[in-house]
């Protein structure tokens, strides 16, 4: 936690010293953040803590830019923040799903004991609809301020 870490110090001591962090080592962090000067990392240190979360909407279109300016200036409105630090607090992005993969196919042991594709061992599963990617679209921002 109070260690710099850069690209000239790590190694593989390093890493082995990350992975071995587990969340009483995250929550125990983040217990110690909320208390921190810093507001954008004291807030949403303090929105984890008290289960405050984002609200997230999500849609098949992208959000309008007149949309997403409206959320940051109802923010705005409620804390004084500059626009590096509205970041934190709203943005937005999409996600994208495909729940089969024809490329990466899953292959099923047949009664006689041979591998084949679930999709060819199949003809109930309708893998075409399952193999297009599905995109959607959503905005987080604060429920409220804390």
């Amino acid at each position: 936690m109070y260690n710099q870490i850069t690209s000239e110090n790590f190694s593989g001591k390093t890493l082995q010293i990350f992975s071995e962090l587990d969340d009483y080592d995250i929550f125990s962090a983040i217990k110690e953040w909320k208390n921190h000067e810093d507001f954008v990392l004291s807030t949403l240190a303090k929105k984890i803590i008290d289960r405050n979360l984002l609200r997230i909407e999500i849609q098949e279109k992208p959000f309008s830019e007149e949309y997403i300016e409206k959320r940051r200036k109802k923010l705005q409105k409620l804390v004084n923040l500059t626009d590096e630090e509205l970041e934190y607090f709203v943005f937005s992005n999409k996600i994208k799903h495909q729940a089969y993969n024809s490329d990466k196919p899953i292959k099923i042991y047949t009664k006689k004991g041979k591998l084949k594709d679930i999709a060819k061992a199949s003809d109930q599963l309708n893998l075409k609809a399952l193999t297009k990617p599905v995109v959607k679209h959503y905005l987080c921002y604060p429920k409220k301020i804390t």
